[in-house]
């Protein structure tokens, strides 16, 4: 047996201030206060401002390692994408599909069977979303749901967990729960759904809302749009994207105080910059360019994330001043229990991940 020590250990469910892991044959099986580490096993001391945690499960990644999955959807792009996140401590996420053509949602479908352990399966966000607010998505290739859009069905039982993201604005009844009938989780998200649309398509099914606040109308006195609708849904669970550009801190902080670490999720929404040294890219079509943080498109429009789960939670822990329990919460078991993941109560040490509490950039 083993022990590494830090400020605080997270395993998913508990937090332990001044904690430790106890590791037997590299399987997690307890964690202790540190003043409960067994006389005379071995220690590894973390340092303070450091925590241990599960890793992280993010459920919006459209690329890392210098690889966008839209522009090559295959095993080995996802390869490198997983290990550009492994390295930051993600374990498990979704491939992000952002609007594309029936022939690469297919290709999409096709590298996601063969998937490497770290692809926990497809996000599709689009293609049916709301031209207003298709963001940096390609507005000639966002289109209204029709019958014909709906052949990738037969394609989810191979694909491990599916997401779509779509405006529920712009499909017609009963899509939504043909789409839940196969196995998709279905979020609103590049919308301008108003309350009873959101509302009717949560009976049909939906059960998320897509980076609360982005691609949305902003609320107003009159006008809660789908962001206010959502905060309000206690059945509605939100991603958000806290790396403090997207979304200002008070918004961050309402969202927390509305949702809660139940039903708020932090995703990255990371592009191809996390894991490499680039600094441009095409994102369907458009030139991206890096600065510092920001994702910018020629026009000014966010597109996608310079972020990694680590940074989500340091964004959140310093916008809201909450716990790290809470952000860690957000980033681990929140997520997973929203795509139906079971949790265990041993798990590998290969599984956690070591988190600076606060940034170490200059």
């Amino acid at each position: 047996m083993r022990a590494i020590r830090a400020a605080g250990v997270w395993d998913g469910q508990t937090w332990i201030d001044d904690g430790a892991a106890l590791v037997e044959a590299d399987q997690v099986t307890a964690i202790v206060p540190s003043h409960a580490i067994p006389r005379g096993v071995a220690v590894e001391d973390l340092g303070p401002d450091t925590v241990f945690s599960r890793g992280f499960i993010d459920l919006q990644v459209n690329g890392g390692g210098g690889v966008l999955f839209n522009d090559d959807p295959s095993v080995a792009a996802l390869e490198a994408i997983a290990a550009a996140h492994r390295a930051t401590g993600t374990i498990g996420l979704m491939a992000t599909l952002i609007t594309d053509s029936a022939d690469k949602i297919a290709a999409a479908f096709a590298a996601v069977a063969q998937r490497p352990p770290a692809i926990l399966g497809l996000h599709l966000e689009g293609p049916h979303l709301n031209a207003k607010r298709a963001g940096a998505h390609r507005a000639d290739l966002v289109r209204l749901a029709a019958e014909a859009d709906l052949g990738w069905l037969d394609l989810v039982p191979s694909a491990g967990h599916v997401m779509m993201t779509l405006a529920p604005e712009c499909v017609p009844p009963g899509f939504i729960a043909r789409v839940v009938a196969a196995g998709v989780r279905v979020l609103a998200g590049h919308s301008e759904a108003t309350p009873a649309e959101l509302t009717a398509a949560r009976v049909e099914g939906l059960s998320g809302v897509t980076h609360l606040f982005n691609a949305m109308p902003p609320m107003s006195a009159r006008a809660p749009g789908l962001a206010g609708a959502a905060l309000l849904d206690p059945a509605i669970t939100c991603s958000i994207i806290a790396d403090r550009l997207h979304v200002a801190d008070e918004m961050l902080a309402l969202a927390y105080r509305l949702k809660g670490v139940e039903r708020l999720m932090l995703v990255s929404d990371a592009m191809p910059t996390i894991g490499s040294t680039m600094t441009d890219f095409l994102l369907a079509g458009r030139a991206v360019h890096r600065d510092c943080d920001r994702l910018l498109t020629a026009e000014g429009t966010l597109a996608g994330a310079h972020l990694d789960m680590a940074g989500a939670v340091r964004g959140m822990i310093e916008a809201c001043r909450i716990p790290p329990s809470a952000a860690l919460q957000m980033a681990t078991s929140t997520p997973a229990r929203w795509l139906g993941i079971a949790d265990t109560a041993r798990s590998s040490v290969a599984d956690w991940v070591t988190v600076k509490l606060t940034s170490t950039a200059g």
